[in-house]
């Protein structure tokens, strides 16, 4: 298993989330990602800390 924690790009592009009356942006500050490869069996998560 490896573990990597790296920052955001700064000046990155924030995403963007619309629809039901809603409308925010969120401007990633931190992404922590995981990957896990056992043979046939994989697995990738990345967890994005920042602001809306």
């Amino acid at each position: 298993m490896r573990q990597a924690a790296r920052s955001a790009p700064p000046g990155g592009r924030p995403s963007r989330v619309a629809g039901g009356g809603l409308e925010a942006s969120f401007a990633a500050l931190f992404d922590k990602a995981t990957r896990t490869g056992l043979g046939i069996i994989a697995s990738s998560t990345d967890q994005c800390f920042g602001r809306w």
